[in-house]
């Protein structure tokens, strides 16, 4: 998948029947980035988090393994 250079938004798929799962893959990850506040630098994900929650991983262990460094956000139903 082709992303932006930046910030490695997904560009829109082209030649899809159904266009909207790589759109809100791409307005997810806008999303995210507008509003950059971060509840906690934390090594693992939380045991609980809201819809929309945002960490920067520290030194990533678990699921967040080789994740250093990145965010990390919690969304409950992606929707695609």
């Amino acid at each position: 998948m082709r992303t932006t250079p930046n910030n490695t938004i997904p560009y829109a798929a082209q030649g899809l029947i159904d266009p909207a799962a790589s759109l809100n893959l791409a307005l997810d990850t806008v999303d995210a980035l507008l509003q950059l506040e971060v509840l906690n630098i934390q090594n693992d994900p939380p045991g609980s988090a809201i819809n929309g929650d945002r960490y920067l991983v520290g030194t990533g262990s678990g699921a967040w393994s080789g994740k250093d460094g990145q965010l990390a956000r919690y969304v409950a139903d992606p929707g695609y």
